[in-house]
């Protein structure tokens, strides 16, 4: 018989019982052991990922405003407690805001507290938050395969260099506190399986937190692995097992208590636990979008055709598991785009699997074909900049029936000429090891996130910030003239520091209601139709998002009989 390969000897060594009986990670050397390149050395450490996360995230959220109904309702929620000074109020800031689950609220308001109020420690928090998911991620792809030294390095990488973490990454929401809970939550069960019981503690830990970070609808990725445990951390004694469900219900019952405290001393305050929008597709179609470059890279499928017995990883079974979970209820729950990043641990880690151990390829070329939808990206802001905006809008209304995004509109060339000038720098690299083709590959989401900033420095963060609709809300309440928000007032309870929480108008006869109750107040709402076309004169009117808002007197709210609030036939 011929004598295997290094390769091949460490893939016939993974299986199922190296989760539970692994040996330490320095039972294998790095692939590079023995080279005399710096480069190598240097991607293997965890600050490089580290600092190209840190790096690209600060970046984004340089010139990024705070986004209306993605990164206001922590925002309000936040501030809805340092206004009232008090803890369990969060939920009356109203909208989005009251349905929030109030842990990411909390950590805001107690760094406001010890720094004062402002919009640099929320965006700090959620980079900690992230950084601190890298790190746990690496080290769970280290402990599940402790033979394949690279698997660390590569699963830190691959997290690093996702375009959805650098992109959402910077949004003040809590599901970067749920990528790092997820992480830990994972190492946990990984280092329980061990025999360790404080696995057991910072599974409970995690799983805690990640209830009162996202409520029910995060958990699934650490109990779905956990219930399933015999099908990922085998062993031969039932014992164990009636050990491992026992602890399992102990760590459960422990994380749940302080949500249900919070339940019995904050009262019914709404769906923070068990939030659910209807079933959607959004989460499996932005699925290869959110982990760009991945998916697109021929290596990476190479790899995974290569493998054998790959399902019987004990480690990959742990990781799929708790990503099919994860991904059956977001689409159940209606989740958006942003709450994939609680996935993120588990595909990176088994990403990195399957390129661990691969030896040193051929000087391709290879980031040409990853670098092609950046390309087709950086190509559609100008193509779209040759068609006037009023065609572009007219023709997707009669031929769709939707009405574009006006922030479309302010999408400029510049952003598109980082996009594609990075793209061509970029497929030029040609590196050989597998370590360093994947920190090459990680380069090509920081050029989108290059591009976004340049843009939000420009009309498309002028459009997207409330701050300007705000700063008038702020003045009608300091002149005591009542205001109403006909939408989500969680929106502009930071921007405009409002001195008290905004009523919400759900309804067109409950906004009448409202106006012929208070003559002398003001209304906020959509703007409905054309700016060009008004029947009637708001008092203020400003793009915002993906529509213009505009401010309303009740007196004509009252004498159009509340059209102006309607949508046109």
């Amino acid at each position: 018989m011929r004598a295997r390969s290094k390769a091949e000897r460490i893939e016939a060594a993974d299986g199922p019982e190296q989760v539970r009986n692994a040996p330490s990670v320095s039972a294998s050397l790095p692939l590079h052991a023995g080279t005399r390149s710096l480069l190598p050395r240097l991607l293997d450490l965890p600050w490089p990922p580290l600092f190209l996360l840190m790096a690209s995230l600060g970046l984004a959220a340089l010139k990024r405003p705070p986004i209306a109904g993605i990164d206001t309702p922590a925002l309000a929620a936040a501030w809805e407690i340092v206004r009232s000074d008090h803890w369990l109020l969060w939920h009356e800031a109203g909208g989005r805001a009251g349905e929030a689950a109030p842990l990411l609220a909390w950590l805001i308001a107690l760094g406001w507290s010890a720094f004062g109020v402002g919009i640099a420690w929320p965006w700090l928090l959620c980079a900690i938050a992230l950084s601190a998911a890298l790190l746990l991620t690496r080290r769970l792809a280290q402990r599940l395969w402790p033979q394949r030294a690279d698997a660390g390095a590569l699963a830190g990488w691959l997290f690093a260099g996702s375009a959805g973490v650098l992109l959402l990454g910077p949004a003040i929401t809590p599901d970067g506190l749920g990528a790092g809970l997820a992480a830990g939550g994972l190492l946990g069960l990984v280092i329980a399986a061990g025999g360790r019981r404080r696995g057991w503690v910072l599974f409970a830990g995690c799983l805690s937190l990640l209830l009162l970070a996202l409520g029910a609808s995060g958990v699934a990725v650490l109990l779905a692995p956990a219930l399933a445990g015999p099908a990922w951390a085998r062993t031969e004694e039932r014992r164990s097992w009636l050990g491992w469900y026992g602890s399992l219900l102990l760590a459960a019952t422990a994380a749940a208590l302080p949500a249900l405290w919070l339940h019995q001393a904050a009262g019914d305050i709404g769906g923070w636990m068990v939030a659910t929008d209807g079933p959607s597709l959004v989460p499996l179609l932005a699925f290869p979008l959110f982990f760009y470059p991945w998916p697109f890279w021929p290596r990476l499928w190479r790899s995974a055709r290569r493998q054998s017995n790959f399902l019987g990883d004990g480690g990959v079974r742990l990781c799929l598991i708790a990503l099919l979970a994860l991904l059956a209820g977001f689409v159940a729950e209606g989740s958006g785009p942003g709450r994939l990043l609680l996935a993120s641990p588990a595909i990176c880690a088994v990403t990195a699997r399957l390129l661990a151990g691969r030896l040193p390829g051929r000087a391709d070329f290879h980031a040409g074909i990853p670098a092609l939808p950046l390309a087709l990206l950086g190509a559609l802001p100008i193509a779209i900049n040759t068609v006037p905006w009023a065609q572009l809008a007219g023709r997707a209304r009669e031929l769709a029936g939707v009405e574009l995004p006006i922030w479309i509109a302010d999408v400029g060339v510049g952003g598109a000429m980082i996009v594609l000038g990075g793209t061509f720098l970029l497929i030029q690299g040609t590196p050989r090891q597998m370590l360093s083709r994947v920190a090459h590959l990680a380069l090509l989401p920081t050029v989108l996130v290059a591009a976004v900033a340049w843009e939000m420095a420009g009309a498309l963060g002028s459009t997207l910030d409330p701050g300007p609709m705000a700063a008038r809300l702020s003045a009608l309440q300091s002149q005591q003239v009542p205001v109403a928000v006909f939408g989500d007032p969680s929106d502009y309870a930071f921007a405009g520091r409002l001195e008290r929480p905004l009523p919400q108008l759900v309804s067109i006869p409950e906004a009448l209601a409202w106006a012929r109750a208070h003559p002398d107040g003001a209304a906020l709402a959509p703007l409905r139709g054309s700016v060009l076309h008004l029947q009637r004169q708001p008092t203020y009117a400003a793009p915002q998002g993906a529509s213009w808002v505009a401010l309303w007197p009740a007196g004509e709210l009252i004498a159009s009989d509340g059209a102006v609030l309607e949508e046109p036939r």
